[in-house]
């Protein structure tokens, strides 16, 4: 019997909608669970326009349920291209954001990659007892 594998699939989260504003506003399919800080990648796929953030690094300044504010002026970016079910490309050609990382205290309280990069066996991080890796 073999183990499974050893990686880590981030959270993927669905872009419907961005402003062309300052500052620049992502809306998400769904709640996203973001918190200020938290540092994500945007990936943008050229049928939906505004490849100017496409592959773009950037810290999330605000959030709600569902949008996220960033300082990032895109007034004169390319418009974003939103299209939604049914629209047989919504599911294959669709915005994303990849979180990349957050803050230590958000980091602090989460289960570490459910179980699937570092077991639960080293026991307590350094100088922090709360966290188990």
């Amino acid at each position: 019997m073999s183990a499974a594998p050893n990686f880590f699939v981030p959270n993927q989260l669905t872009i419907l909608a961005i402003t062309q504003s300052n500052p620049m506003f992502i809306f998400t399919f769904g709640n996203h669970g973001l918190n200020t800080g938290a540092v994500i990648r945007i990936l943008i796929p050229k049928s939906r326009g505004m490849q100017q953030l496409n592959n773009m690094v950037i810290e999330v300044a605000a959030g709600a349920a569902d949008v996220l504010g960033f300082f990032l002026d895109s007034t004169n970016f390319d418009p974003y291209i939103t299209l939604a079910p049914p629209d047989p490309t919504f599911h294959s050609e669709v915005g994303q954001i990849l979180v990349i990382a957050e803050d230590a205290l958000t980091l602090d309280y989460a289960i570490h990659n459910n179980n699937n990069i570092i077991p639960e066996t080293f026991g307590p991080v350094p100088n922090n007892p709360r966290v188990t890796l």
